[in-house]
């Protein structure tokens, strides 16, 4: 049962001298896989941790999962407020969930790393 991992070893050790988040991908297929039985049991407890689910809708996207911990940024958000933590520091805002995602700072203008065209 072998699982496709990237980068290679050497290529993380390379891209880590100029990004400060390297994506590390793992692949591989297995029939009738919860990833939420998955999650709750290996990472659920952990603080800031998250899982997102693509379960439902055409095959070409609805096939991924990621889960892992926030390392600095959070997100808290209900129907009319959104609390943001960020290193100790906290800002509530009162706004949609949905228009707030700008305030998490994804790098959208990085340089795409060439394993993970799809995210």
């Amino acid at each position: 049962m072998a699982i496709n991992l990237y980068p290679t070893r050497d290529k993380y050790v390379d891209l880590r001298k100029n990004f400060d988040r390297v994506p590390i991908l793992g692949e591989k297929f297995v029939s009738q896989f919860d990833p939420t039985y998955f999650f709750r049991h290996m990472i659920g407890n952990v603080d800031n941790a998250f899982l997102f689910e693509s379960g439902k809708g055409p095959k070409t996207t609805a096939r991924y999962t990621m889960m892992g911990q926030s390392n600095s940024k959070i997100l808290h958000a209900n129907s009319s407020e959104v609390v943001i933590s960020n290193n100790g520091t906290r800002e509530v805002i009162q706004d949609s969930p949905l228009s707030l995602l700008k305030h998490l700072d994804f790098e959208c203008d990085g340089t795409p790393f060439d394993y993970v065209p799809h995210f």
